[in-house]
């Protein structure tokens, strides 16, 4: 009787949990697409910004201010504080980084202005 009841038990909790964790959403990938796009093919303009605090190199700033980090190093043409390029990116949600400055991106394209 006591084994059963376990069993009983153990079951429950095994269905909370599992209820509990499904969201409803695909979480295949730890990305999204950034929904801040000023154009159809969700690129956007920002301004390459040298930040050297809180362990930052570099930050891309939107027109609305926003600050993105990017989750690899960016390219060397385009490391100069005040350039003006085109990006589109990737909003991360599970990405690590010394960075604590701006939200974490995958940075998917970027071009000169």
């Amino acid at each position: 009787m006591l084994k059963s009841g376990c069993f009983i038990l153990w079951m429950l909790i095994g269905l909370v949990c599992f209820e509990s964790c499904s969201t409803g959403k695909n979480a295949s990938t730890g990305t999204t697409t950034t929904a801040s796009s000023n154009k159809d093919d969700g690129r956007v303009s920002a301004t390459v910004m040298k930040y050297e605090v809180d362990g930052c190199t570099w930050l891309l700033v939107l027109e609305s201010g926003e600050k993105l980090a990017t989750q690899t190093l960016l390219p060397l043409e385009f490391a100069q504080d005040g350039l003006k390029v085109i990006i589109k990116y990737e909003n991360l949600k599970d990405g690590l980084s010394t960075c604590m400055a701006g939200k974490m991106i995958k940075l998917v394209e970027i071009k000169r202005k």
